[in-house]
């Protein structure tokens, strides 16, 4: 009898030759919850080959409990060895009715294996020591509960790396209710549906209940009371979150960009404090709407959020952002420089922040007065962010009370937009123009000098964009009307607009023209924030009534964008500029299988995930997570 010490297991082994040993390997395994441990056995050989130790897996034993003892395992390994090489078992009285009944069950076992016998070989081993080899019936093998997996299994990683777990049981989260709130800020992030539709999706579709070892369903109800939850906890999570990704990244938030976009919704909400008729985005002025702003570093992660009744002019909110960032004590702010839209830059708010002692890099609303450009010194050409176009820029002398520095710039593509803008306008007005003229010679149309005036005027009211721009004369004969004529003013007081000019504004100490318009350019992260709180991730909040839901709602899409931004920003780096849409659509097709196995005395059902494609393997690559979770094994008896 030879006793075996490979790794971290004991082996009783019984000596066949002088190359070759028998033994009986016990393997301690947990259930899925990691509540209760049991053993299972392998009947192996092992042999040295060229100065190595070479193991083979012979037959599967099984988890019987007598087999837990030592003592036992050592002879039933003596009875099963001497009936599988025919030897003579010299302790047959000794061994008790149980063990042998256990040694002749086991023989049976092998002989179905291995209906010829084996040799004294030994064949050399896979090259993964796990490997277990398996007599099946091919035609019987079936493949169930197919789950989206790669999608589910890189955002879990991540969320995980943001250690938002810790922080939440730290706020009173119990363990059950952390892991509850991860899932549903990673279920907006990837399925943007509704309560109900997430709830039918988790249980139906989605891997993450496996992944996050969740047995029970999750309700819709749950996910509504995870989100209100979350909620009551919005500036402490907002707060941590921002921290970390700006500790996980190294960023530098030196610039701090302002902004406001609102959504709407289809039906009206007479109790809302919240949804409220005002000037939308996407021009649906018969919806009411919520405002949301939002403080934004350079690399896109939202620092502070706020929601705003939707009839809050945008020029309104500015002074509680700072007072709410300054409350949360979120660093000097004076040491900050703000960017903010034309929207946002009045002058009384302008004042304020000068007052106040504040940076500032805005897009100004008018032009300053009494400037001059200096055409020795020329411009200084930038590329735009994308590198698409470039601009030209040029700090201008003006003497302006406020001391603020001005650069003009010129874009190409602004003057584009402008004339296409332009040619639109100036087409509708026209036709409407010419409406009117071929009234004239209508029976019934309009033809009384003082209504058509009424109808022009009219006209430019709608127009007013554009109107102002033309000279218009009507032709009168005996107290009719009979002729309009219409031309466009010069324009050369203008035509800096029609260049695509407009001025940027600032009291950053740093004047040189590139150094600002980088600082300006990063307004284009907010633009890149709000695309994808709109469209990715579907902020509108659509199925809710309540204010506070709607709050929930928002926030919880939030945090899902810290999720998403996190996972681009490590791309990015990576020099994958996906959208998240096309993350979502390649990590899609990573899928989690059960397979089932049968043979002529059990099923063998397998859980393990499919083998990722090239682009999803770069994906995790990127981010530094795994393609693959460990396999689920199970055995099931005929």
């Amino acid at each position: 009898m030879v006793l075996v010490c490979l790794r971290e297991n004991a082996y009783i082994c019984t000596e066949i030759d002088t190359q070759v040993v028998m033994f009986i390997r016990q393997v301690k395994k947990f259930n899925r919850d990691k509540t209760k441990t049991y053993y299972q056995y392998t009947l192996a050989q092992a042999q040295r080959i060229g100065g190595k130790v070479v193991q083979k897996n012979i037959l599967y034993l099984g988890s019987d409990p007598l087999l837990q003892n030592k003592d036992n395992r050592e002879k039933v390994l003596e009875r099963l060895t001497s009936l599988i090489y025919g030897q003579k078992y010299l302790f047959s009285e000794q061994l008790p009715a149980q063990l042998e009944e256990l040694a002749q069950r086991l023989y049976r076992k092998f002989q179905m294996k291995y209906p010829e016998g084996i040799q004294n070989e030994i064949a050399l081993p896979p090259r993964k020591d796990d490997a277990d080899y398996q007599t099946i019936d091919v035609n019987g093998i079936k493949y169930k509960d197919v789950k989206d997996f790669g999608r589910e299994n890189l955002t879990t990683q991540i969320i995980k790396r943001l250690a938002l777990e810790d922080f939440l049981i730290r706020l009173g989260f119990t363990k059950n209710k952390a892991v509850l709130a991860q899932i549903a800020v990673i279920a907006r992030a990837l399925y943007a549906e509704s309560e109900h539709k997430t709830a039918q999706i988790l249980q139906d579709n989605s891997a993450l209940p496996y992944i996050w070892k969740i047995k029970d369903r999750i309700t819709y109800k749950q996910l509504y009371a995870i989100a209100d939850k979350l909620y009551e906890h919005k500036n402490e999570i907002e707060s941590f979150l921002y921290q970390r990704t700006k500790d996980l990244f190294h960023l530098d938030d030196t610039v701090m960009i302002y902004d406001l976009s609102n959504t709407y919704f289809e039906t009206r909400k007479p109790e809302s404090q919240l949804a409220r008729f005002g000037k939308g985005k996407e021009k649906r002025h018969d919806a009411p709407l919520v405002v949301f702003g939002a403080v934004i570093n350079q690399a896109g992660f939202i620092k502070h959020s706020r929601i705003f009744p939707g009839n809050t002019p945008d020029m309104k909110t500015l002074k509680d952002i700072i007072a709410e960032l300054e409350g949360g004590k979120q660093g000097d702010l004076k040491e900050k420089i703000f960017v903010l839209d034309a929207g946002i830059a009045t002058e009384s708010n302008l004042d304020f922040l000068r007052q106040e002692g504040y940076k500032y890099v805005v897009v100004s609303r008018t032009r300053p007065k009494d400037y001059t450009l200096n055409h020795e010194k020329g411009f200084t050409e930038v590329s735009t962010a994308r590198n698409q176009y470039k601009v030209k820029l040029q700090l201008i002398e003006n003497k302006e009370h406020t001391g603020d520095s001005w650069i003009y710039v010129q874009s190409p593509q602004k003057a584009k937009k402008e004339r296409s803008i332009d040619e639109k306008l100036t087409k509708r007005f026209e036709e409407e123009l010419k409406h009117l003229r071929e009234g004239f010679k209508k029976r019934n149309g309009t033809k009384k000098p003082e209504k058509v005036w009424m109808r022009i005027g009219r006209i430019k009211e709608k127009h007013k964009g554009i109107s102002s721009l033309y000279e218009i004369e009507l032709e009168i004969e005996d107290n009719k009307a009979v002729d309009l004529t219409w031309q466009r003013k010069d324009r050369s007081g203008k035509q800096e607009k029609r260049e695509g000019v407009y001025f940027l504004r600032t009291n950053y100490t740093v004047k040189d023209e590139e150094t600002v318009w980088k600082i300006y350019n990063t307004i284009r992260e907010v633009e890149s924030t709000f695309r994808s709180l709109k469209s990715d991730l579907n902020i509108r909040p659509v199925y809710h009534q309540k204010d506070e839901r709607i709050e929930s709602h928002i926030f919880l899409t939030v945090l899902a964008y810290q999720l998403v931004n996190t996972i681009r920003f490590m791309l990015k780096d990576a020099g994958i500029h996906y959208s998240w849409r096309e993350i979502l659509r390649i990590m899609h097709t990573q899928k989690l299988v059960t397979g089932q196995f049968p043979s002529e005395k059990r099923t063998i059902k397998i859980t393990k995930n499919s083998e990722p494609e090239e682009k999803v393997k770069e994906i995790y690559k990127a981010t530094n997570t795994k393609a693959h979770i460990k396999p689920l094994k199970s055995v099931v008896y005929h």
